[in-house]
């Protein structure tokens, strides 16, 4: 019923006010938990809504796309026996979903800037003066820094350079904001410079994955990269058994 929505209030995000309130319809939480859900879109995502769109993104996106984003994080995370830390929950998904995208273009660092005008307008979840926004997770109830996530690792001399991924405090923050998205079926993209680990870090992800669970296969595209070129990467790990049937 878009149409009987004048201008103005669509430009509002009725849009995407009505994808959220359909996904909070379908969660199992009481009445309570939903309320405040309502209450914490309402809060925090117009306003940082707009100020995303003052930045420039090298991979722009739709409102409905960030929503959705933070729809499939947030069901990934919160559970009944954590929903007395729903703010900060909700708070740390809005921050990874909507400020994530944003790096340095023409010398401005707006994830930067993000992080100081949520520092400055965002006051209930008190973020240390220390670092940025992206430096912190959750754990009961609380901000700690990734930096407390970060193991140590084994290396063997025989094992190839290739193969092994060395923990940083960034690769920890985004590996587990990935493999929240990849336990709900949402889809993830990493941009980056030609050589900044992309492909590294998902690997890396992929190979501690559950193997009863995931499968994966890798594909290397490039601007050549055509239709049938992709139709036969996607074919290569599949055999045919009878008929129709692939395995």
């Amino acid at each position: 019923q878009v149409h009987q929505y004048p201008p103005a209030n669509l430009s509002l995000g009725v849009q995407w006010r009505s994808y959220v309130a359909s996904w909070v319809r379908k969660l199992s939480f009481v009445d309570g938990a939903k309320e405040s859900l309502h209450k914490l879109f309402d809060k925090y995502v117009p306003d940082t809504l707009l100020w995303i769109q003052s930045a420039k993104i090298k991979v722009p996106m739709v409102d409905i796309a960030f929503i959705s984003a933070l729809c499939s994080l947030l069901e990934s995370f919160l559970r009944q026996e954590n929903l007395d830390a729903l703010e900060y929950w909700f708070v740390f998904c809005v921050i990874w979903v909507l400020g994530s995208c944003l790096s340095e273009v023409d010398g401005i660092d707006y994830r930067k800037n993000f992080s100081n005008w949520w520092k400055n307008e965002m006051k209930t979840i008190k973020y240390s003066s220390r670092g940025t926004v992206f430096d912190y997770f959750i754990k009961d109830a609380r901000l700690e820094e990734w930096t407390t996530m970060v193991d140590t690792i084994e290396y063997c001399s025989t094992t190839p350079m290739g193969d092994v991924t060395v923990p940083t405090a960034e690769t920890v923050a985004i590996g587990y904001v990935m493999k929240a998205l990849i336990n709900v079926s949402h889809p993830a993209m990493l941009m980056g410079l030609a050589g900044c680990g992309k492909t590294q870090l998902s690997m890396g992800l992929m190979k501690r994955l559950d193997s009863a669970q995931f499968m994966y296969h890798q594909m290397n595209m490039s601007y050549y990269t055509d239709s049938a070129l992709l139709q036969n990467m996607l074919e290569a790990p599949l055999e045919k058994k009878a008929g129709r049937l692939y395995a």
